[in-house]
């Protein structure tokens, strides 16, 4: 199997990224980054945020609702 063909089957096998936030810039421009693979690859992006409950940011449920984001989930 030739070089070109290798790269080929293994861009068709990821069909998700896993991007993990904790609000700096870096992690920010990671988000734009994996957005840009994702998008050359045809694959979604997850966002991974985890934080103390006591430190939720505001609005953070409010925009996982209005973005229809699946698999929201709180655990304490």
């Amino acid at each position: 199997m030739d070089r070109n063909r290798i790269q080929e089957r293994t861009l068709r096998i990821i069909n998700k990224l896993l991007v993990a936030l904790d609000g700096s810039n870096h992690s920010l421009n990671a988000v734009d980054y994996a957005c840009t693979i994702a998008a050359a690859l045809k694959a979604r992006v997850i966002l991974l945020y985890v934080l103390k409950a006591q430190e939720i940011p505001e609005g953070l449920s409010d925009y996982a609702d209005l973005e229809h984001i699946q698999g929201w989930t709180w655990i304490s």
